[in-house]
């Protein structure tokens, strides 16, 4: 089968502050150009981690150019065909166009009303009924080829039963593209080294089993050690640090506010309402959808006739609440009794929304100041069968969690908050125990 020339696949070339150029071709130019995907420059790829680490100002646009990068380097160590090195790149670069506002966070909302839906459904969604995608993916209008049914294909998560499961594997899995460009790039626009590993060595090292499942080998198992250390600690000094914990709660809490506020669109429908994959056609839910960004939704909360175009003045001038109460539950340290440590890991959402009322009466403050809220950090790389490790010579695939010579904490780490504000710390924390009757260390 004769090969595309290398023109072909840099047709243009876009400068990355990571890779030097990205090329693209001419199919996902016209990609990069659709409306869904230049959304992606208005969402932030850290929600509000701009607010502790300035730098991280970066956006899933390009994020997603990062992604294609990774994909393709991977697609070309495994000496993939034309065609589908074409549509692991289009659903590389695609992937993330079903995010919301502040990315990852938004999907908090999307759950209170939809259930299960997520961005990556959204994703699904976008590109089965977007017109422009679709034609581009089809190549109607080019005489490409035609990907859109194997890139739709790939694009869902959690399918359990893919046509390829290697081109799934390459976007989503312990050891995929996305995972391995923004763990890269978060560390490097939040100015930290916590996410540096040996990129080179990894993508020099993938291979695949006979089973076609992507894999790493047996020489590239070790740079992978620092990959999961790499992810362990971005998760606990930036994507859980605790002051973006506390504005990502601020905003949740502004939004949950807001839900049902029939004054912000003057036309007596809710922000709930077009949000509802239920109460709209999906043209309808698409075409709001795509308005939201993080900009977009800030002012439409500051339009709302609720308490939130409080808390969002107040993150806009970074006058975050404060930690009056934080609680590691994953050890006796500070919760002893076992019993109430149990209590609190156990506690749902509601439960958390009725202490944190019960709190704010108890102290005498506005309702909106006072947030009770659980942190999980689960660490997926440092589960079984996450990363497959191939043996070529005893032709044997072995998880990389059985042949790490490191102990690791398995478990999540978990973590109770109380947020106030700074003059009602003192009187949160005293409140808290009161209320629970939790004794704390």
């Amino acid at each position: 089968m004769t090969r595309k020339p290398n023109s072909y696949w840099r047709y243009k070339v876009i400068r990355d502050p990571l890779y030097g150029f990205i090329g693209l071709t001419k199919r996902e130019v016209r990609l990069i150009n659709t409306e869904w995907f230049i959304r992606l420059f208005r969402i932030k790829q850290l929600s509000h981690t701009y607010l502790v680490y300035p730098g991280a100002m970066h956006t899933r646009y390009e994020h997603s150019l990062g992604t294609l990068y990774v994909a393709d380097k991977i697609a070309s160590q495994l000496g993939l065909e034309d065609y589908e090195r074409e549509v692991v790149r289009a659903a590389a670069l695609l992937h993330d166009i079903g995010q919301g506002p502040f990315s990852h966070l938004f999907d908090e909302v999307l759950k209170w009303i939809n259930g299960d839906c997520t961005h990556e459904h959204l994703t699904k969604l976008i590109v089965e009924n977007d017109d422009e995608i679709k034609s581009i993916l089809r190549g109607e209008n080019d005489g490409e080829d035609d990907i859109y049914d194997d890139v739709v294909d790939i694009i869902e998560p959690e399918k359990r039963q893919y046509k390829n499961i290697l081109l799934a594997d390459i976007i989503s899995s312990g050891l995929d593209c996305d995972k391995l460009d923004y763990l890269r790039r978060d560390s490097y626009h939040a100015g930290v080294a916590y996410g540096i590993f040996d990129l080179e060595r990894v993508l020099n090292t993938i291979t695949k089993n006979p089973k076609n499942r992507l894999c790493i080998s047996m020489k590239g198992k070790d740079a992978l050690e620092s990959y999961r250390l790499g992810r362990y600690l971005m998760h606990l000094q930036v994507y859980h640090h605790h002051a973006r914990e506390i504005a990502d709660n601020m905003f949740l809490r502004a939004v949950k506010l807001a839900l049902n506020d029939e004054t912000i669109f003057g036309d007596n429908t809710t922000l709930a309402d077009r949000l509802s994959l239920k109460k709209n056609t999906t043209k309808n839910f698409l075409d709001f959808y795509k308005e939201l960004d993080d900009y977009s939704i800030y002012s439409l909360l500051k339009n709302s006739k609720s308490k939130s175009k409080k808390l969002i003045e107040m993150l806009e001038k970074r006058k975050l609440l404060k930690r009056a109460v934080s609680l590691d539950l994953t050890s006796g340290r500070d919760v002893p009794d076992p019993s109430d440590r149990k209590t609190l890991v156990d506690m749902t959402e509601e439960e958390m929304d009725n202490l944190s009322e019960k709190i704010a009466k108890t102290i005498q403050e506005p309702p909106e100041y006072v947030i009770v809220k659980r942190s999980e950090i689960s660490i997926k790389l440092y589960e079984e069968y996450e990363i497959l490790v191939y043996d070529e010579e005893k032709d044997k695939t072995r998880d990389l969690y059985e042949l790490s010579p490191f102990e690791v904490k398995k478990e999540a780490i978990i973590r109770m908050y109380v947020f106030a504000r700074q003059k009602k710390k003192e009187d949160a924390h005293r409140a808290f125990t009161e209320i629970t009757g939790i004794k704390i260390s």
